[in-house]
């Protein structure tokens, strides 16, 4: 028997994400289908599309990892974990920069409460949740 809490938790997350303005990016995909056309010109306008409904899923933020975990609740695993990541991806990059940018800033300790920081915000909190939906669907897979 497969357990739900995955899939309702990534529903809470995305919730959370809604009222904090997640959004995700297709930043990656763009990249890979600009090298592909390039490579295959007449495939263009279909990996045109492709990017356009990615970018538009992308743009939902909290509302991809609402569907995503609903996915997951309909044992469709593999297309709730790629929608949850696709949802939060641009704010996960966020928190990594601050992270960043703290450590840049001052030492080690600087980029730990960058870390606390971002994640006592609700848009970390949905952030983190999402992340962990994701990763606890691999150990009840």
């Amino acid at each position: 028997m497969k357990s739900n809490v995955p899939g309702f938790l990534a529903i809470i997350a995305g919730v959370i994400g809604i009222i904090a303005g997640i959004v995700g990016s297709a930043g990656f995909y763009a990249t890979v289908f600009t090298i592909a056309a390039d490579l295959a010109p007449a495939s263009a306008v279909v990996l045109g599309w492709v990017l356009a409904i990615l970018d538009f899923l992308a743009s939902l933020g909290g509302i991809t990892v609402i569907i995503g975990g609903v996915l997951i609740l309909a044992y469709k695993i593999g297309l709730g974990k790629f929608l949850i990541g696709l949802g939060v991806g641009m704010s996960l990059i966020g928190i990594i920069i601050t992270i960043v940018i703290a450590a840049i800033g001052g030492a080690a300790i600087g980029a730990i409460i960058g870390l606390v920081a971002v994640i006592i915000t609700l848009k970390g909190i949905a952030i983190v949740l999402a992340i962990i939906a994701r990763q606890i669907t691999r150990i009840v897979e």
